[in-house]
């Protein structure tokens, strides 16, 4: 279970290996590592490949990464969708910076993996 890194010491919540392994296991274990390693564009980029809804533990700036929220709105949704789990419609768009909320290539990605979210924008 990756939420173990929860008992970790500060030094293990920050080891990247560590991160890796908890986060590629239990994606929320996010939730217990150090700032640092939410800031890491290679752990953020590994754990919103696996699931799309840890941007919100992600920090700002890498919720203000363009390349990282698409990838989070595409990968992220997509991988859900597969796994059979309900995609949370606009919460992978939420999480982003208010700056890629209104980037027309981040919203056109992710209303082509979530077609039904159209509904949600203004005409």
């Amino acid at each position: 279970d990756g939420n173990a890194v929860q008992y970790a010491s500060d030094a293990l919540k920050n080891d990247v290996n560590v991160v890796l392994a908890a986060s590629s296991k239990t994606p929320s274990a996010l939730k217990h590592v150090s700032e640092l390693r939410r800031n890491d564009l290679a752990v953020m980029l590994a754990v919103l490949k696996i699931d799309g809804n840890q941007l919100e533990l992600a920090s700002e700036a890498i919720q203000d990464n363009k390349e990282l929220v698409l990838v989070c709105v595409t990968e992220g949704v997509n991988r859900e969708k597969r796994s059979g789990c309900d995609v949370k419609e606009q919460h992978h768009l939420q999480c982003a910076s208010m700056r890629l909320r209104s980037d027309l290539e981040v919203v056109e990605a992710f209303i082509a993996r979530v077609p039904s979210s159209l509904k949600h924008f203004p005409k």
